[in-house]
């Protein structure tokens, strides 16, 4: 099976941890090998808000995170080997699910995609703090945000707090 191939390549200390995706995996795979495919950079067909299918998924991904408590919070974190994310680590990594390669720190991320308004604010654009960019979260509409803040709050949903400095879209 494939958990047993992921095992034998990532050699987790969890080696049940892949079976329950499995099945998820199968699906997300067999959606990007047949149908229509996007002649222009958008990573599917538009949803009702205006945001990618993949996209969404990614941000379902991240909001999961959150609300499972499934991984700490971890400075230079950049998932499972590191044992969590830090914040941009975290939005490298949603992007990531869709294919597209953000720079690792939030400063470096301050400069991708457009810049948008905060009235402006779609599903999976950045929220970024200070200039250069010292924190970075990504809005999952509503007014709410996934960050991860620091060791002791960890990664969670939270409301745009503060005065972010500024706002990227990424995916258009």
């Amino acid at each position: 099976p494939l958990t047993q191939a992921a095992q034998a390549v990532q050699g987790s200390a969890l080696p049940d941890a892949y079976a329950k995706w499995e099945t998820m995996a199968k699906q997300i795979v067999g959606s990007t090998t047949t149908g229509h495919l996007s002649n222009n950079c958008a990573t599917g067909a538009a949803n009702e808000t205006g945001v990618s299918k993949n996209l969404a998924e990614a941000v379902a991904w991240a909001k999961s995170i959150a609300d499972n408590n499934s991984y700490a919070y971890v400075w230079g974190g950049n998932g499972k080997a590191d044992g969590g994310y830090d914040c941009s680590g975290l939005t490298s990594a949603l992007y990531r699910r869709i294919g597209i390669s953000l720079p690792r720190t939030a400063a470096e991320q301050q400069h991708v995609g457009t810049a948008v308004a905060r009235d402006q604010l779609k599903v999976g654009d950045l929220i970024l703090w200070g200039s250069p960019a010292h924190h970075v979260a990504v809005y999952i509409g509503g007014g709410q945000m996934v960050s991860a803040d620091n060791p002791h709050s960890g990664i969670n949903v939270e409301k745009i707090y503060g005065n972010p400095s500024s706002y990227r879209r990424i995916v258009t």
